[in-house]
């Protein structure tokens, strides 16, 4: 009787001890598991809204404001001088040295404005290129910098959503299938703290 009693009592205390087991295994399993799926970051950022709030490509606009008035001043002047010569030569005699020479002088001075103009324009298509360039590599670095220090696995691009009932029909699909992310949560919205490092870093480059 004693003997199955011990038996007995050692059969529920395996018991027990499998069902913590099973219980603890499982336990860690799903813990490894919560784990490894925060791990596993993910991230947003609106690119468009990160060159909006960027200071240097806020100032780097203000430049071209600032060129093109320039370049319509110069444009004015330059056009002004050529009618100036247009006039002249209205009063010299027709056929004579002197008009030829003048319309001479005048195409000449309309080829220079041409090639001038071309150029002007070339310049500042250049440096908006370079310029746009180089503020989104700095837009990818400190993205890669916060995504690192935060152990984020993955940023993807949070693209603008359009006003759809502005969109032509048969764009309609090819709009909606260019949007990179469908839904997202505030939490995993990295944008305003890229803009705040990138416009840092600018501030401190002086």
């Amino acid at each position: 009787m004693m003997r199955n009693r011990r038996w007995m009592i050692v059969a529920v205390a395996l018991a027990v001890t499998g069902s913590w087991a099973l219980s603890f295994g499982a336990g860690r399993l799903q813990a490894q598991g919560q784990a490894e799926f925060a791990a596993s970051r993910v991230a947003v950022v609106n690119l468009t809204e990160v060159f909006n709030a960027s200071q240097e490509w806020e100032s780097f606009n203000q430049k071209l404001v600032k060129q093109e008035q320039d370049f319509q001043a110069e444009r004015t002047k330059r056009q002004q001088a050529i009618d100036v010569m247009r006039n002249d030569l209205q009063v010299l005699p027709a056929g004579s040295k002197e008009a030829s020479d003048k319309e001479q002088a005048i195409l000449g001075k309309v080829a220079e404005f041409q090639a001038w103009q071309q150029l002007q324009q070339a310049l500042a298509v250049r440096e908006q290129r370079l310029t746009l360039i180089a503020v989104y590599r700095k837009i990818y670095d400190t993205t890669q910098k916060i995504a690192q220090q935060r152990g984020i696995e993955i940023v993807i691009l949070d693209t603008p959503l359009p006003n759809l009932e502005q969109v032509q029909p048969d764009q309609l699909l090819s709009v909606m299938g260019s949007r990179n992310v469908m839904y997202k949560s505030d939490r995993v919205d990295i944008t305003t703290d890229v803009t705040t490092q990138l416009n840092t870093d600018f501030k401190n480059r002086g």
